[in-house]
């Protein structure tokens, strides 16, 4: 396979994967099922969709309403707009909404993969594209998407996307389209901006270059403002709405408690996450071995970047992951599972760089390479056939039960 047909053939590994995932029709979570709640209500009715904990996230105009953010004050009204169309073709489903959440999973890849692809060589563009592709907890997190990521997911290829455009040619479009994707991201949900906040603070220090000229930091910011558009007017008419809904989601453990529990939170993720593996029963049956395994490997891959990595990209990759996982695991506000999902990209991504490294430095390390990529693949698809055999064993059970609603 050459390489430049390499991405392609993940994101399709990818769409089969979940599609099959999709077939077996679990039930639907009641946060997953409120991202698309606006849309049946633009379809049957004409006025505002009224929350009495979410004022002011439907503007009106001319007899018609339309949602700026869905029932969550610090989530977008994203799926509501994709979704609106097809549920107007062929009527509120279910397998509509899990398969826009797919294809935003697969922009995600394709966007990630080619980033990696410009920065790092077309050969660690598709590793990490084929790794998240295969990755059991990408996939889940995404297509049964309760904790509304999947936009973010994709918001981060195309940022990244754009910003390797930008890298390769400095031009004000360039710089446009990569604020546009930044604000597309924040207005999709608002925690994106951890994410963005990482990668800005990694280039600032490894790069030390802000020396853009103005009217590309004017396009950027043009391009900012109108993909969050929707966010910015809502903020505007609910003062605040989002910070004030973000507020009440405070952690009140002793942080010596909280950051053990988030370490277990964060090693878990990494594989197959045990917030989707409830989607079937399967809690509780990752091994120990395999759940720290996974995190010392990224741990030891960062380490490896940062220490010995080839080029400035490395090192940025590093840090930006450490950055992001270490607010994570510190912040005093809510951190759930789905949100560990933003550090599966840069984890995959740093995995790939530390390895290049070792190969390039000794040239026996491809076979210490080589069994960890077989060994992930292995642990991956016998996760990936492990949901679909329980999904279609129990046909979802708990809050993504039929039964429940």
């Amino acid at each position: 396979m050459r390489w430049s047909a390499a991405i392609p053939a993940a994101v399709l590994l990818y769409l089969c994967l979940g599609a099959l995932l999709i077939a077996q029709r679990p039930g639907l979570y009641d946060d997953e099922g409120m991202m698309a709640a606006g849309t049946v209500h633009m379809l049957y009715s004409s006025g505002e969709f009224r929350l009495p904990h979410a004022d002011h996230s439907w503007v009106c105009k001319s007899g018609r309403c339309m949602p700026l953010m869905a029932e969550s004050r610090y989530i977008g009204a994203v799926k509501d707009w994709l979704c609106l169309p097809l549920f107007a073709l062929f009527g509120p489903r279910v397998a509509i909404l899990r398969l826009v959440s797919l294809l935003l999973g697969a922009i995600g890849i394709a966007g990630f993969g080619f980033f990696a692809a410009r920065q790092a060589g077309r050969g660690a563009g598709a590793i990490t594209a084929f790794a998240l592709a295969l990755n059991p907890s990408y996939a889940a997190a995404l297509i049964f998407d309760n904790g509304a990521v999947a936009a973010t997911m994709a918001a981060l290829g195309l940022v990244c996307a754009a910003a390797a455009i930008y890298a390769a040619r400095p031009t004000a479009r360039a710089a446009f389209a990569t604020g546009l994707a930044a604000g597309f991201g924040i207005w999709a949900r608002a925690n994106f901006l951890w994410t963005l906040a990482a990668g800005a603070a990694a280039y600032a220090i490894v790069y030390r270059n802000w020396r853009f000229p103005a009217r590309h930091w004017v396009a950027a910011g043009a391009g900012g403002i109108l993909g969050g558009l929707p966010f910015l007017i809502y903020q505007t008419k609910s003062r605040g709405g989002t910070l004030e809904a973000m507020g009440l989601f405070t952690a009140s453990q002793p942080f010596g408690q909280l950051l053990r529990y988030r370490l277990f939170l964060f090693a878990d993720t990494l594989l197959a996450d045990g917030e989707h593996r409830r989607l079937w029963g399967g809690l509780g049956a990752m091994p120990a071995w395999v759940l720290w395994t996974c995190a010392l490997a990224a741990a030891a891959a960062c380490a490896a970047c940062m220490v010995a990595g080839r080029g400035r990209f490395a090192r940025f990759a590093a840090l930006a992951f450490a950055l992001l996982t270490g607010y994570l695991l510190a912040t005093r506000l809510e951190v759930a599972e789905h949100h560990m999902i933003a550090m599966i990209p840069p984890a995959v991504l740093v995995c790939v760089l530390a390895g290049a490294g070792l190969q390039a430095r000794y040239r026996s390390a491809w076979v210490v390479s080589a069994a960890a990529a077989l060994l992930y693949a292995g642990g991956a698809l016998y996760w990936q056939a492990a949901a679909v055999r329980g999904l279609h064993r129990t046909g979802g059970v708990g809050l993504w039960s039929d039964a429940v609603f």
